[in-house]
């Protein structure tokens, strides 16, 4: 990986094989318990921001690494890119709950009870978000 680096920097661009193992990588840290659980979907996104995160390492790349460091470097970028693209994602599922949440409240147009029942809905799912945290924090 260390020559593969030293070649793209001079170059000025990504080679093929870097990519390849830029994708080898990020497949490889999507398969680890910590990410396994998470759709399709966002998987695929944190992959493209990780690679996107990876090749924008390039420009940030110190050539005095070792080898292994560069490893390091790369996998930590990586890491980084899942975590900022999970809390981008989550940040966005809170909003559009507090959204469906106030606009429920105020909608008169809906029976009482069906409202009231979607409400506690919201209040149950966002009790079991802060439970899961409360024990991952242990």
């Amino acid at each position: 990986m260390y020559d593969e680096y030293k070649k793209s920097v001079e170059e000025g661009q990504c080679t093929e094989k870097l990519g390849e193992m830029f994708l080898t990588l990020t497949e490889h840290m999507l398969r680890s318990p910590s990410f396994n659980r998470y759709p399709k979907e966002v998987k695929e996104d944190l992959r493209g921001h990780a690679i996107v995160k990876l090749m924008k390492s390039l420009t940030t790349v110190n050539l005095a690494f070792t080898p292994h460091q560069i490893f390091n470097f790369a996998t930590r970028a990586a890491y980084t890119a899942f975590l900022s693209e999970l809390s981008r994602h989550y940040k966005q599922a809170n909003i559009k709950r507090a959204a469906t949440r106030k606009y429920l409240e105020g909608a008169p147009f809906i029976d009482a009870r069906t409202r009231e029942d979607m409400i506690s809905e919201i209040d149950a799912f966002e009790a079991s978000l802060a439970e899961k945290k409360a024990l991952r924090k242990k």
